[in-house]
């Protein structure tokens, strides 16, 4: 592996790397005087997404790494951060825990999506907290205010709290929908805790009025066989690239995010970085960052489909002044974090 002249090396110790993922890390390199060594998992992948790292990153697949090697790799490469993504690795925190105690002034980070629910898992995590996540890592990087009281709940002060750990890739920010196709786009994997069925249904209960000349339009990895679906205009896509998303956003007026359970859900600033406003289940983890009820969408109980139904009606019912709008105002909230913000927050330690 080649060495530069650094001051800083970031060891990214890194579960199933997507696109925002690449953002933040090509962010990082832009820093004076930064290498980063990554390690990521190219097993356990909910998503067939592929990357050929940059000629200054080194990548290195996880399935490629024993203990014995990843020791060695690792304590050469002398990193002054460690940034973990999550503890569902165990080479990853044995990792964490050998420069604890080996080099104690090396900064752990663990990344962190979680949301704090109060379920009897959750609160046997604050009982744990200290042998679940602070025995190895000095501090927590949260995405937004609910997995901030997460990291709050489970022991960490806030002093030790990072924000801003997700953001869309720059690119999003350089497209606009015009807003004038009427079309609902949803992305994302085809499996049960998206709701995409509760989505379809509630699409084929809208009034002739509205469907007769609105379209829904399902991305994602998964089987649309699985999917009961008798209205024409429901159209479905298998996962595709960045740029083809960034396509689907143009040709769509509204994004939605059914999720009975969404940790954070990048997606959500991904297109409201393109100026569509949102409609998005209360258990959408982004939501308290990208969205604001009536200012650029609207909120509704996953497990409601007459809510969504409404929500849906609702939207269709503005003029197209009003959208557009609602669009500029998902946009102006999507600014407020990109991968600048977040590799500034990473650095301000």
């Amino acid at each position: 592996m080649s060495r530069f002249n650094t001051d800083t090396r970031v060891l990214v110790l890194y579960s199933e790397v997507m696109p925002y993922t690449l953002g933040v890390l090509e962010e990082m390199e832009r820093r004076k005087n930064t290498e980063i060594l990554l390690v990521y998992w190219d097993h356990l992948r909910l998503t067939p997404f592929s990357f050929e790292a940059s000629s200054t990153l080194t990548a290195i697949p996880r399935s490629k790494l024993s203990w014995p090697e990843a020791e060695k790799l690792f304590f050469d490469f002398d990193p002054t951060h460690i940034w973990t993504s999550g503890r569902m690795d165990q080479l990853y925190l044995k990792a964490n825990l050998a420069f604890k105690k080996s080099k104690p002034a090396t900064i752990r980070i663990m990344g962190c999506d979680n949301q704090w629910k109060g379920t009897l898992k959750d609160k046997m995590r604050k009982v744990l907290g200290y042998w679940l996540y602070r025995k190895y890592f000095d501090f927590i990087w949260v995405p937004g205010p609910r997995q901030e009281n997460f990291a709050l709940n489970v022991g960490f002060s806030k002093s030790k709290i990072i924000p801003n750990l997700l953001t869309c890739s720059p690119e999003w920010f350089e497209h606009t929908s015009p807003l004038n196709s009427t079309r609902i786009l949803y992305v994302g994997r085809l499996s049960a805790n998206k709701n995409v069925q509760r989505l379809i249904d509630a699409f084929e209960a809208l009034p002739s009025s509205i469907a007769a000349t609105l379209f829904l339009r399902i991305v994602g990895s998964g089987n649309p066989a699985d999917y009961r679906v008798s209205h024409p205009h429901v159209e479905f896509y298998p996962f595709e690239s960045q740029e083809e998303l960034i396509n689907h956003g143009k040709d769509s007026d509204l994004f939605c995010l059914p999720s009975i359970h969404e940790p954070f859900g990048v997606v959500v600033h991904e297109f409201a970085a393109m100026g569509l406003p949102l409609v998005l289940s209360d258990q959408v983890g982004s939501g308290p960052v990208f969205l604001k009820e009536g200012y650029n969408g609207y909120y509704f109980d996953p497990l409601n489909l007459s809510q969504l139904v409404q929500k849906l009606h609702d939207y269709y019912s503005l003029t197209l002044e009003e959208k557009i709008q609602m669009g500029k105002n998902s946009k102006s909230l999507a600014r407020r974090i990109s991968p600048k913000s977040a590799v500034d927050s990473f650095f301000s330690l």
